[in-house]
């Protein structure tokens, strides 16, 4: 899965939480928590593990990693109750990714460390082929646009400017998902989801249905600081 439909999902995820905690600062941390399992993996595995491990999917792609933090939040809940929702919305972004990247396939390394050391392999040149794919990927476009309108929304950036034109980026957004779920499903050829398996291009749609249809209703009133 590519990193700006994880995007979305967090994005998604902390503008529900939003109507638990009333906290618009869960959006930024499920949004990162979102993201966060490739940040860390990424560098660490294709760089600075390059020689010995070379896989992208380690440390921050483990049940341990989303358990230790979910701890952790869970603790801070009642000592600092605005920071725990904040860590919790970051734990829900983490599980989030590691359910989109099917991490269940890989069992190893998700429960790592309790069936042995981190498998998986990738040939030369994948961060470089990753970075291409995601570059020229339509279906990250539509998730940009989509997460940048949620965030407007939402009043994490302003843009007011931005506003009146949700709703027809809405349905552009429903349209392309529509046409990706048929490319997804094979009943036409199409160039909207390169390098992404038919169960990927599902879910990617689905999600930017999610994020669209979201998106077409306003909530009343700005989240408070």
């Amino acid at each position: 899965m590519f990193v700006l439909t994880h995007l979305l999902a967090g994005v998604l995820i902390g503008i529900t939480l939003t109507l638990v905690f009333q906290d618009k600062v869960v959006i930024i941390m499920a949004a990162v928590g979102s993201v966060l399992p490739d940040l860390i993996d990424k560098p660490l595995g294709h760089i600075f593990l390059a020689n010995t491990l070379n896989y992208g999917r380690i440390y921050g792609h483990t049940l341990l990693f989303f358990f230790a933090l979910l701890i952790a939040g869970l603790l801070l809940f009642p000592v600092y109750p605005r920071a725990g929702p904040h860590i919790l919305a970051l734990v829900a972004g983490i599980i989030s990714h590691q359910f989109l990247d099917f991490m269940w396939t890989e069992p190893v390394n998700w429960s790592w460390p309790l069936s042995g050391p981190f498998q998986g392999y990738v040939p030369p040149g994948f961060l470089q082929n990753a970075f291409f794919a995601e570059l020229f990927n339509p279906s990250e476009w539509i998730a940009g646009i989509i997460i940048l309108f949620l965030l407007v929304q939402s009043g994490v950036i302003l843009a007011p400017g931005l506003v009146p034109y949700r709703r027809s980026v809405a349905v552009a957004g429903i349209v392309f998902g529509t046409a990706v779920i048929l490319s997804g499903i094979g009943l036409f050829a199409s160039p909207l989801t390169l390098h992404l398996s038919p169960y990927e291009t599902i879910i990617t749609s689905l999600i930017i249905i999610l994020g669209c249809s979201v998106l077409w209703y306003s909530w009343p009133t700005p989240l408070p600081p």
